[in-house]
């Protein structure tokens, strides 16, 4: 009997052959935004992450005990003995030290906040491999003893060129300010804008005398893969610091992506609602127009139950064949995002919310497939289940009459 019903739901829905084309795109639109902009979301997130990764935490960072999560960087009453780097470096081998301090950059005629990192030439190219991302110039190992790499965002806002010099400006550990005159060695491009339009490098032993912390560090930053549980480890190890995961220190970024995402979500919800919508209608108006059909149905000894499961057939078929082109449809606007990617940089130095800048590429959202398919026709049986509770209540010595 179930076989008899789909063969009669096809041909059912495709006798308003326009009507229920038109149904399906509109579906097929809504589906294929749902799977276009998980994928474009999911590219966003995915090279967000490895940019927080790769360029700028670790999956563990390390800092003191008295370190306020709430603090862009750690202050330097906070800063710990190098020797704590010293014993953690003998268990992990990507293991990467550092100082960080807020400072001011003044040129000739503009001034902007910075971020000053010390670090060990090799040892952060371990980690981050920095070297990787010079534009232009040379990495610190290969900088003059005044000479530093400035983020290239940082370096355009303030039209800084290589050998050009500038103020840096700061409150060193005993409290003074200080003031020291710096060439551009090198300029870096780590794709992370947080990196990009705020942070100046240098060797950690010069960021230690400019900040009177000699044999002190701010932070040590450690790739490992079971990042969780060496995080608990570390804290049972050593003391006088504290270690945190990636996620513990980008919460900000993640609420970001929950939110986004939540909002593209309801975006796309609401536009397969409306999608949904035609389906109703176009069940609905098969009903009326099939009111003497439906009558003949009962008459000749379909049940009310079967009634109502032909109509739901009829809106699972459309809504199964609406996602399946629905899929394709996202894939399909999907794929120029895959190969070229989404360029950034066309908005400027405008903050979007996450860490990445240039040309961030979509994935293929493989995972979204199955989850789509069934939303799809879940929500088109659901949307026919009225037209279908409707034409089962008919009576067919009514419906002959009319």
């Amino acid at each position: 009997m179930i076989k008899r019903l789909f063969t009669l739901a096809f041909k059912n829905i495709f006798r308003a052959r326009n009507r229920t084309m038109i149904t399906i795109i509109a579906y097929a639109f809504g589906i294929g935004l749902y799977v276009f902009m998980n994928s474009l979301l999911t590219g966003f997130y995915n090279t967000s992450v490895k940019n927080i990764i790769d360029k700028d935490i670790g999956k563990i960072k390390v800092m003191g005990n008295d370190y306020n999560l709430d603090d862009a960087v750690p202050l330097p009453e906070t800063y710990f003995e190098y020797t704590k780097y010293t014993d953690i470096s003998k268990q992990y081998e990507y293991c990467s030290p550092d100082m960080q301090f807020i400072a001011s950059i003044i040129t000739s005629d503009v001034s902007a906040k910075t971020v000053i990192r010390g670090v060990e030439t090799d040892k952060a190219n371990s980690v981050f491999h920095y070297s990787n991302d010079i534009v232009e110039g040379v990495w610190i190992d290969q900088c003059n003893d005044n000479e530093v790499v400035i983020g290239g965002r940082i370096a355009h806002s303030l039209n800084l060129k290589l050998g050009d010099v500038f103020t840096l400006i700061f409150k060193n550990r005993d409290g003074n300010f200080d003031a020291f005159d710096l060439n551009v060695g090198g300029i870096i491009s780590t794709g992370n804008p947080n990196i990009d339009r705020l942070s100046i490098f240098m060797p950690l032993a010069k960021a230690q005398e400019f900040m009177s912390a000699n044999g002190l560090i701010s932070g040590i930053s450690i790739k490992t893969k079971k990042y969780n549980t060496e995080k608990i480890k570390i804290n049972e190890t050593f003391t006088g610091v504290s270690a945190y995961t990636w996620e513990d220190l980008s919460e900000d970024f993640l609420n970001l992506d929950k939110m986004k995402s939540g909002f593209s979500s309801i975006l796309i919800f609401m536009i397969v609602i409306v999608a949904t919508v035609g389906i109703f209608n176009t069940i609905l108006l098969g009903m009326f127009e099939r009111k003497r059909e439906i009558g003949m149905l009962k008459a000749m000894g379909m049940s009310r139950r079967q009634i109502e499961l032909l109509f739901s057939i009829e809106g699972g078929i459309i809504g199964f064949v609406g996602s399946v082109a629905g899929i394709a449809f996202g894939f399909l606007i999907n794929l120029p995002f895959v190969i070229k990617g989404f360029d950034i940089s066309v908005y400027g130095d405008m903050d979007i919310g996450y860490p990445v800048q240039g040309v961030v590429k979509s994935l293929w959202g493989f995972e979204f497939i199955i989850p789509a398919l069934i939303l799809g026709v879940i929500i088109a049986v659901l949307a026919s289940y009225y037209p279908a509770r409707r034409a089962a209540r008919l009576e067919p010595v009514k419906t002959l009459r009319d």
